[in-house]
């Protein structure tokens, strides 16, 4: 296996041929070294870690990128430049100021190579610790008499116009971005004359490796015409495409789309994995995906650090034991990934973020969200946030093995076998060839997203603005494939009809959910098609024995106001995996209807002819979803399950 690598700055050499030329064969775009590379803050030295000083390793902005090892450490920290030694002179001190693209203003400080970018408001203020901070390229202010020539060179520094500092990830600000910053602090841009020194931290996430072509092959035999993963798959992509939908008659909003399902359905390789492995490296715990299990601000902080980036958060119900405050928690995220918009902190401007996010679970977050929700609030959360959530523990995300495998373990052995090699690449050349195209002739790219919104959307019925909006994450990967393979990222030939797949995976999970009302726990439960439920609306009481009865999930029947009701049977209540907390938050929204108690006794059925009062919990449900099994007379005779 081949070790993981960083990638450095990608840029291409030609806007010519989008993803033929300026790609290495390594499956990393190649582009002249970039001379920034950041390392680490100057925290020891009392300087504000957001006013981002980093040091910078310059050097020739020619050449292509090919992925090695990263640079061992130099004897001056921070600097990654081992091969020298030798102590500049304040002599070699070379000073300019920049302007940042948040709108500030930066001085660089460049002596022999490696420079460090500090905040000019820092530069004014603290004279002393920026006399310090310069020992981290090798100059030491140890005498008045270099400490003055430093401060002469500061005042005479003039504003180099052609650099910019970037200090967020994501793409340049611009009606047509120039450039990306990827989450490692990579700056990729198909222009070999624009200079990015960007100032993003690289946190480990965003690793690379292996070969591009070898990805695409291994990925497309697992998941080709499969509706879901091939939908994730694009999905992952679609970020990318968001700045320049706003210039089409579409939308792009803040999306979530989760996998629902219980172990061993692959849910989290699917979203952590297959999704993960398109920007970084697959699920493991310094991998690409993170999890729910951190506070409130830390998952705040996330969509800010992954602004433009697809995020995977991974095992909704891990978000805290509390099931009050997991509930919470997740409201929170969600709302806030919606309004794109964090929570603003003393002294701090609020950011804006753009983000496409996954999450998986074996409970949906609607169901989650009921614990403190109500049923507005939890339909308002539907229209951005889309559960692919399995009928029952039989059913699979694949619609059957995949083609030349015996079974979907042995298809996803072979994925595994390929993301462990191969990761992190296809974001990257995606990034380099969209804007690439959108140097060229933004145009082209804007009508051809428009048109392949629209084709995806022909013959699809939206009844209302619910499902106007639903309906963006499915339109947008359609999209992001065809531009995918317009500018050569990936080959059509590899992955089959890949609009068919996304519409049917939009038909079963999107189009379909968006319609069903009610608490999502019932819903899933009704959902279930290992379970069976017996019609009693209408005529005389079903006859069921009593071996019959302990095989039933419920029985629907009409109460004295005419509304239907779910009438579980106690010895099957279990199954709907509700808290007694959560039962009796249900009954106060009048959902569990019941007496002093949260049982109801109730004469629903006939044995002999004669009625048989039993024990249910009694739930007012909206209409019975079409999946549910239905029976209208089991009568006695010995029942297999459906």
């Amino acid at each position: 296996m081949k070790k993981p690598t960083k990638s450095p700055a990608e840029r291409s050499t030609t806007h010519k041929d989008a993803g033929k030329k300026g790609v290495s064969g390594k499956g990393s775009p190649t582009a002249p070294t970039h001379p920034a590379a950041n390392t680490g803050s100057v925290g020891k030295l009392g300087l504000n870690p957001n006013s981002a000083k980093w040091i910078e390793r310059v050097g020739p902005n020619t050449g292509p990128h090919r992925p090695g090892k990263s640079p061992a450490p130099s004897a001056i920290a921070g600097v990654s430049d081992a091969g020298q030694t030798k102590l500049p002179a304040v002599s070699d001190l070379n000073v300019s100021i920049l302007t940042g693209d948040d709108g500030d203003v930066y001085h660089r400080f460049e002596a022999l190579g490696r420079a460090v970018v500090i905040s000019s408001k820092m530069v004014v203020e603290n004279r002393l610790q920026i006399m310090g901070a310069l020992r981290r390229i090798g100059i030491l202010a140890v005498s008045p008499a270099i400490k003055n020539e430093i401060s002469q060179r500061i005042e005479s520094a003039e504003h180099d116009v052609k650099t910019i500092v970037a200090t967020r990830v994501g793409f340049e600000k611009t009606d047509i971005p120039r450039y990306f910053v990827y989450g490692d602090g990579t700056v990729i841009s198909p222009d070999p004359e624009l200079r990015v020194i960007s100032l993003v931290e690289d946190r480990g996430r965003f690793r690379s490796s292996g070969e591009l072509s070898n990805y695409e092959e291994g990925i497309a035999k697992v998941i080709r015409e499969q509706p879901v993963p091939v939908t994730l798959f694009f999905y992952a992509l679609i970020q990318v495409l968001k700045p320049f939908v706003s210039a089409t008659r579409y939308k792009a909003e803040n999306m979530v789309l989760e996998l629902v399902g219980d172990t061993s359905t692959f849910k989290s390789a699917l979203t952590c994995t297959l999704a993960g492995t398109v920007w970084g490296e697959g699920h493991s715990p310094e991998g690409y995906a993170r999890s729910w299990n951190m506070s409130d601000q830390a998952i705040e902080d996330l969509f800010v650090a992954f602004n433009d980036h697809l995020l995977i958060l991974d095992e909704a119900t891990l978000a805290h034991a509390n099931e009050k405050s997991r509930a919470d928690k997740i409201l929170n995220a969600v709302h806030r990934l919606s309004s794109g918009q964090g929570r603003a902190r003393p002294g701090d401007a609020i950011e804006g973020h753009s983000v496409t996010m996954l999450s998986n679970s074996n409970q949906p977050m609607r169901s989650i969200l009921s614990v403190t929700t109500t049923e507005e609030v939890r339909r308002a959360l539907e229209v951005r946030l889309i559960s692919f959530q399995l009928a029952n523990k039989e059913a699979s995300f694949f619609h059957g093995p995949p083609a030349g495998y015996s079974s979907v373990r042995d298809a996803m052995h072979k994925l595994f076998a390929t993301t462990k090699e191969n990761y992190g690449l296809l974001a990257r050349k995606f990034i380099l060839n969209v804007l690439t195209c959108a140097q060229q002739d933004s145009g082209s790219l804007i009508r051809t997203i428009e048109k392949s919104i629209a084709k995806f959307l022909q013959g699809i019925n939206l009844e209302d603005e619910v499902s106007h909006r639903r309906v963006q994450p499915f339109a947008l990967a359609y999209a992001a494939s065809v531009v995918a393979f317009n500018t050569g990222t990936l080959r059509k030939k590899h992955w089959g009809k890949v609009k068919r797949s996304i519409k049917q995976a939009w038909a079963e999970y999107g189009a379909a959910n968006s319609g069903v009302a009610g608490d999502p726990r019932i819903i899933a439960y009704m959902n279930d098609t290992s379970k069976w439920f017996v019609d009693a609306r209408e005529g005389a009481k079903p006859q069921i024995s009593d071996l019959n009865f302990r095989k039933v999930a419920g029985i629907f029947y009409l109460g004295k106001d005419k509304s239907l009701r779910l009438a579980v049977p106690n010895a099957a209540i279990s199954n709907m995996k509700m808290s007694a907390a959560a039962l009796k938050q249900l009954k106060k929204e009048g959902v569990l209807r019941a007496g002093k108690s949260l049982q109801t006794k109730l004469a629903l059925r006939h044995v002999n002819d004669k009625n048989k009062t039993d024990v249910f919990y009694v739930f007012k449900v909206l209409e019975i979803p079409a999946p549910t099994r239905l029976f209208r007379d089991p009568g006695s005779s010995k029942l297999k399950q459906p």
